[in-house]
């Protein structure tokens, strides 16, 4: 039997790779491009719904400026007090006889067993005290809410918020004027704020001080508010506060919106500071050094401001705040709708001695900064202020108020004494005031 051949190219045969043309090579890389911008087009709608979620929404809940317990110590009984015991009239007394006489006395003995017609405020410092306070000064805080515009990643843009806490000043006509740290609502774009339980508002700044990082903002609104709305905030004697004096922070001490904490004042102090005399309080509080926030006393008074210039030290204890009394002026300016008049100088008071010949008492410049409207006039560290303006000037309340009557741009006159061989004479200068 014959073996079957097999035919030769059978196991000769190879396979041969044609090589790609080059419309094939470049209908590949349109294919991987095609790939990428797909995969691309999807990170970067999966990276802006993130964005969208994580982001404050548009209508926020409507909440309060901060979540507060609600109050648990019931309010004194005006029904007591009207069944209270009183003295009966005599000549009632007579009228009714004895059996009028028994039934006053039961009435009068009854109310003493049953409860009793007022209760003892809680102590500073306890918590029933810490949530009194709050409730009754919820109605003078707000929420202010900064919009910026910024652009994503790629490409388009993202509207981000941020909000921090304002306290309510008073109303001029249909507007109200609510103060705040200037830092979180700087370079905002839009600005709304939210009255407890009311809806957002537009808002526009009506003021700023950069120097110790304040703002006045203006909300024209016409909406009408039920009994119990919107109230200003009592403003407070800062220079009453004493070693031991309890004191509220409201806002974001802690650099978290919405919260508060207690604490005592341990000391305070006055610091040389730029056209102004500023008090600093310092507690152990353990503000951040972002915290911000409003200082309230043991009566629900504002008495002091948490700014970026005046907070935590980071160290986690030492609290530094701004006493409200030295600001007063310079708030009372922003609410005007003025910038501050920035002259650049700190000052001390010099007390003359009287036996010596040529001695002088007044405000004295101990430093001018570089660069200021005071610095380029010509002051120098040692004049003695003797005028600003139409106001003599005597101590820092006078130059406080002085500089209150100008604005940024705006020129003043300003009289020294300067000390030369022959003692001090008289110098006049005219300052143009900027914004700091």
């Amino acid at each position: 039997m014959s073996e079957e051949k097999k035919p030769e190219g059978f196991i000769k045969e190879k396979v041969i790779k044609r090589p790609r043309s080059w419309k094939e090579k470049v209908r590949a890389l349109a294919w991987v491009a095609l790939a990428a911008l797909i995969f691309g087009l999807v990170a970067g709608g999966t990276i802006w719904a993130i964005q969208k979620l994580t982001q404050t929404p548009d209508v926020p809940p409507e909440t309060t400026a901060f979540t507060l317990a609600p109050q648990t110590d019931p309010e004194p009984s005006t029904e007591g007090e009207t069944e209270a015991p009183s003295v009966p009239n005599t000549s009632e007394a007579d009228e009714s006889g004895a059996e009028g006489a028994e039934s006053t006395e039961a009435e009068t003995t009854e109310p003493e067993t049953t409860e009793p017609e007022t209760e003892a405020p809680p102590a500073a410092g306890s918590e029933a005290w810490k949530r009194a306070l709050l409730d009754s000064t919820a109605s003078s805080f707000v929420t202010v809410q900064k919009t910026v515009t910024e652009t994503g990643i790629f490409g388009g843009t993202v509207e981000r918020r941020t909000q921090c806490t304002g306290v309510i000043l008073g109303r001029s006509g249909q507007s109200w004027l609510v103060l705040v740290p200037y830092a979180p609502i700087a370079s905002a774009e839009r600005l709304a704020v939210r009255f407890p339980g009311h809806g957002w508002e537009d808002a526009q700044i009506a003021g700023l001080d950069n120097l110790y990082d304040l703002a006045v903002v203006r909300v024209t609104s016409e909406a009408q508010f039920a009994e119990g709305g919107p109230k200003p905030i009592v403003l407070g004697n800062s220079y009453a506060l004493t070693a031991q004096s309890w004191v509220v922070a409201v806002g974001s001490p802690y650099g978290i919106d919405g919260s508060a904490q207690a604490r005592i004042i341990g000391s305070q102090a006055e610091e040389n500071s730029v056209d102004s005399r500023a008090q600093i309080l310092f507690s152990d509080m353990g503000a951040s050094k972002s915290g911000l926030g409003f200082l309230l006393d043991e009566k629900g008074r504002l008495v002091g401001l948490l700014t970026s210039h005046y907070s935590g030290s980071g160290d986690g204890f030492l609290t530094r705040s701004l006493g409200l009394s030295d600001m007063r002026v310079r708030i009372q300016t922003l609410c005007q709708g003025k910038n501050p008049a920035y002259l650049g100088v700190r000052t001390a008071v010099m007390e003359g001695d009287p036996e010596t010949a040529g001695s002088v008492s007044g405000l004295v410049i101990t430093e001018v900064l570089a660069g200021s409207p005071a610095f380029a006039a010509g002051l120098q560290a040692g004049d003695v202020f003797v005028s600003v303006g139409e106001k003599t000037i005597g101590n820092t309340s006078d130059l406080m108020e002085a500089l209150a009557a100008f604005a940024p741009d705006m020129e003043a006159p300003v009289e020294i004494l300067r000390q030369g061989r022959e003692g001090y004479a008289p110098i006049s200068f005219t300052v143009t005031f900027r914004e700091r």
